[in-house]
């Protein structure tokens, strides 16, 4: 069995400030980055959504190190192969190494809801490129209902199916945020047109913004609907 991520060093929490709400979070967001990236990436803006949601934590965990095919095998942060960049819909896909992320993510959800006494349905998986696909077939694949996704300029990873993942999985009544750049020249604007799509058709409440001009990036109107979305699924 994978190992829970929650509790390692290179692991950022931001918990709330003593204090608050009785001081016991009731809701967590788990954060993922992207490749070649470190929780740093995120953990700036995560904090100043932890001002605004005081009984939330909100969980940054660090991907393993592992080869990654279109950077020639070289070694680095990275939640699953990718064989070339840009990313684009049904591009052609290994699957490697994208299994054991996800169990990484179920446990830690697991020991979230163990060690916190946060229920899974008040637990939000959210993550940027790499983190974002990874967030979708992670929640999809959960055995119990999450609150909600937030896939950021992410994607359908092919090898995993994702229209056959959300017919059967219990987060499909939970609300899902899909934005992305229509700038976008690493992961192409039509793979998050492709996750909605892929959501809208099996019933489930979609958020999709796109942002102009934006490239493989966030902007200050993507982190305002992302905070509102949040605010909205665990209130």
């Amino acid at each position: 069995t994978m190992s829970s991520l929650l509790k390692l060093t290179s692991t950022i929490v931001h918990r709330p400030s003593s204090g608050a709400a009785s001081g016991r979070p009731s809701a967590a967001v788990v954060w993922t980055h992207g490749l070649g990236d470190t929780p740093h990436g995120w953990a700036m803006l995560t904090q100043s959504f932890a001002r605004a949601m005081p009984h939330a934590i909100f969980v940054h965990p660090a991907a393993p190190n592992l080869p990654v095919s279109c950077n020639m095998g070289a070694v680095m942060p990275s939640w699953m192969d990718l064989l070339n960049i840009p990313v684009t819909p049904g591009m052609e896909d290994n699957g490697r190494d994208l299994d054991e992320s996800v169990a990484m993510m179920h446990a830690t959800v697991d020991d979230i809801v163990a060690s916190e006494n946060i229920p899974a349905d008040r637990i939000v998986l959210a993550g940027f490129s790499q983190g974002g696909a990874l967030s979708l077939v992670s929640a999809l694949k959960y055995p119990k209902k999450l609150a909600g996704t937030v896939v950021l300029s992410g994607w359908c990873p092919p090898k995993a199916d994702v229209n056959a993942l959300v017919a059967a999985s219990p987060t499909k009544d939970g609300k899902f945020f899909i934005g992305h750049g229509d700038a976008d020249g690493v992961v192409v604007p039509s793979c998050g047109e492709e996750v909605v799509k892929v959501l809208k058709q099996n019933g489930v409440a979609v958020t999709s913004e796109v942002y102009p001009n934006m490239a493989h990036s966030s902007c200050g109107k993507e982190e305002k609907d992302v905070l509102e979305f949040l605010k909205e699924v665990i209130p």
